[in-house]
This record gives C-alpha cells, sequence and structure tokens, in this order.
C-alpha cells in the first residue's frame, strides 16, 4: 500500500497511523474482533456484557479515527516537532 499511497502523496507515517487505528477497530468490533474473544476467556466474562461495556471507548476510537484519517496535521504534528517528517 505504501508505493500506492506515496503517489497519491499521503505521507508514509500518516499512512502507519491511519492503518493502525483502523485495525484496532477491527480487533475491537463483532464478529471477527479477535480481542474481543480473548478478553472475554481472560476475564471469564460473557461476550455480550464485555461488548457494551466497551462502547463509549469504541465511539472515542472512532471519533479518533475519523480525526486521524481527515486531519493528517494530528498524525504528524510530533514527527515533525523532532524532525523526522
Amino acid at each position: 500500500l505504501l508505493p500506492a499511497a506515496m503517489a497519491m502523496g499521503i505521507h508514509p507515517i500518516h499512512l502507519g497511523m491511519v492503518m493502525l487505528t483502523a485495525l484496532m477497530v477491527g480487533l475491537l468490533t463483532p464478529p471477527v474482533g479477535v480481542v474481543l474473544f480473548a478478553v472475554s476467556e481472560v476475564a471469564e466474562l460473557p461476550l455480550a456484557r464485555l461488548v457494551r461495556a466497551l462502547m463509549p471507548f469504541f465511539a472515542v476510537l472512532m471519533v479518533m479515527l475519523l480525526l486521524i484519517t481527515f486531519i493528517p496535521e494530528l498524525s504528524l504534528l510530533l514527527p515533525r516537532m523532532w524532525g523526522y517528517a
């Protein structure tokens, strides 16, 4: 994906941040949410109760994904301050 993103003018750090956040959403979203099943087993909680408890965090994660995706400066601020981007 990196060559295609760079051809479209997307910074590699920005692409990485969007991909990581989107993968986190995928790991926490039923029905495939692998992390949900693992946490459910370790905590010995029913999956439905765990999903209900995680909804506020999931909502924040979705908002952050939208912000990071459409405002690249958010994910590039610190690297630019340190001279990496």
